[in-house]
């Protein structure tokens, strides 16, 4: 399989700072509901991040 790289998005410590920054609250929030809706009797288990990011999503997976 031939790799085809991606472009890269965040280049510079200006980028990446306001990547950090952001506010994700939102989404994040929107993810957890969804799945929840679509998994309810999930409980224990594990689940694969494969984002590239501050790790929110899993931090809200181990408080649930």
């Amino acid at each position: 399989m031939l790799r085809q790289l991606e472009q890269e998005l965040i280049d510079d410590e200006e980028q990446a700072k306001v990547y950090a920054e952001a506010d994700f609250e939102a989404v994040n929030s929107q993810f957890m509901s969804l799945f929840a809706r679509y998994f309810p009797e999930f409980s224990t288990g594990l689940v694969l991040d494969l984002g590239c990011g501050p790790g929110d999503i899993p931090l809200r997976f181990a408080r649930h």
